[in-house]
């Protein structure tokens, strides 16, 4: 697991109630509009940076959470963000639809393996043991021939 799913992960852990000590919140502002600016300025891995040290001051911010969407390069890592959003927000219909679409990429790129219905299943073994048994009867009757003509 990254280092980034390890922490977005940690959304729960104890003593992690919202922040109110006003130092706290101005450091967590300061690293989310300095994370902005070095996103628009196209460095995504400072952006990274400054918004996975916001998360460890104040996970609870949904924005972060949307921002870091943004710059995470792991499916792995998008899931556990979006679940965040979701944890945060049930109400977030776009976190919930891309969620959704995570997922069914997901399923389309590791297709379960299908399994046949029991007859499908019974069929296929009686058509191949027939044709083992087939196979076996045809060298058995070929042996013989062969071994009947040298007997001669």
């Amino acid at each position: 697991m990254t280092g980034i799913s390890r922490l977005i992960r940690s959304l729960d852990w104890q003593g992690a109630a919202r922040l109110t000590d006003m130092q706290t919140a101005q450091t967590f502002e300061n690293l989310y509009r300095e994370g902005l600016t070095a996103y628009r300025a196209g460095e995504l891995k400072r952006a990274h940076e400054l918004w996975r040290d916001a998360a460890t001051i104040d996970p609870y911010q949904e924005k972060l959470w949307v921002a870091l969407l943004h710059v995470l390069e792991t499916e792995e890592d998008r899931r556990v963000c979006l679940e965040n959003i979701l944890a945060i927000n049930p109400g977030s219909a776009k976190a919930r639809r891309d969620l959704a679409a995570l997922e069914r990429a997901a399923a389309h790129t590791n297709p379960k393996r299908r399994t046949l219905p029991t007859w499908a299943r019974f069929l296929l073994a009686f058509v191949r043991g027939l044709l083992i048994g087939t196979l076996a009867a045809s060298i058995g009757v070929g042996v013989s021939i062969i071994l009947y003509g040298l007997v001669r």
